[in-house]
């Protein structure tokens, strides 16, 4: 076995090492972008609810 295809087989071993870990972390941005989204929904939501009686008012 020559040195390029050591080389090649230890990329290849450390590239499976790493998959798990960053599917991992993956997920929990996933997750967070989601939640963030979800959280700026409802205060935009709130917002619009607390402008009800404003608008109200004013016609």
């Amino acid at each position: 076995m020559d040195q390029q295809q050591r080389l090649q087989l230890a990329t290849l071993a450390e590239n499976r090492q790493l998959k798990g870990p960053i599917q991992r972390i993956s997920s929990l941005l996933e997750s967070s972008s989601s939640t963030q989204k979800r959280q700026a929904a409802k205060k935009m939501t709130t917002c619009q609810i607390e402008e009800i009686p404003r608008v109200l008012k004013s016609s």
